[in-house]
């Protein structure tokens, strides 16, 4: 642990700060209340947690720079608001946390895997790629404000709400999500899907632009026998739909675990009960 106190009153200039030698130093915290401007760490081998977070909005800190910090567990960069651009932590494949909120950071780069399981990130954020990101989830994620992303990549990482984020794609934003798996009784829903893509880019699995946004996976609908499936699969090519024809005037409740049929209301000659309906939707929108 790297720590060091200055006489109350002492007044020292702004300083690049770069840690040579420090591959034993596991926790820089109390430097934060230094007047740095720079901080290189490269070097910090060992280093665990680093805290340069403020109480109150700061733009005396301007650039931090990574490398060789493959132990960093914890990173706390909030309330740096001279902090821009884009922070490179792809090699700290230990880091849990990372709070960079109410700084001007556009981008995070994480690396492809690992044990995250705690994001804070600002408004500001233009780039995310999550990839194998398998221990985070929306109870630890977060996004100040509303940001505008230019590049939304989102791969095996199952506890985050991709599809919520399509909403803040740039109107010529680069999307890729894959192995979506969700269920729903709305067309609406997919009404809102198909709209928010309307002009947006795609990315491959090189990371290259493409004209088409990408989507991968599988949507079951619950819905009427006039869903128009050849509509939803034009606009979404790469999703495999699981339609799942529920008749108009068809109700059920679950008892046990088990669906029950309570009635029907309708006209059809012949009338199709399905293998399965949704236990967790309550009702279906019909076309």
């Amino acid at each position: 642990t790297l720590n060091h106190s200055y006489a109350s009153g002492t007044e020292l200039p702004f300083v690049e700060f770069e840690l040579f030698n420090g591959q034993y130093i596991t926790e820089l915290v109390n430097i934060k209340n230094l007047p740095v401007r720079t901080l290189q760490l490269p070097e910090a081998e060992a280093l665990q947690v680093l805290d340069l977070s403020k109480l109150s909005p700061s733009t005396q800190l301007q650039s931090v720079s990574f490398g060789n910090n493959k132990e960093l567990l914890e990173i706390n960069l909030r309330n740096n608001t001279g902090l821009t651009g884009l922070v490179d932590l792809s090699q700290s494949v230990k880091l849990r946390k990372i709070d960079i909120r109410d700084t001007a950071l556009t981008s995070a780069l994480l690396p492809e895997g690992g044990v995250l399981n705690e994001l804070r990130l600002p408004s500001t954020i233009s780039s995310l790629r999550l990839v194998n990101q398998t221990y985070l989830t929306d109870a630890n994620f977060e996004i100040q404000g509303t940001p505008e992303f230019d590049s939304l990549r989102i791969e095996n990482s199952p506890g985050i709400d991709s599809i919520n984020l399509i909403q803040y794609l740039a109107p010529t934003g680069a999307v890729r999500i894959t192995n979506i798996e969700l269920v729903t009784n709305k067309t609406s829903f997919l009404d809102d899907l198909v709209d928010m893509l309307e002009g947006r880019q795609g990315i491959d699995s090189f990371g290259n632009i493409v004209p088409n946004p990408v989507l991968t996976g599988t949507i079951t609908i619950y819905a009427g026998a006039d869903f128009d499936e050849a509509y939803y699969q034009s606009k979404l090519p790469n999703i495999t739909f699981n339609h799942v024809i529920l008749p108009e005037g068809l109700t059920y409740a679950f008892s046990g675990g088990n669906a029950q049929i309570t009635g029907y209301i309708g006209n059809a000659a012949t009338l199709v009960i399905p293998e399965s309906v949704p236990e967790v939707l309550d009702s279906v929108e019909y076309v």
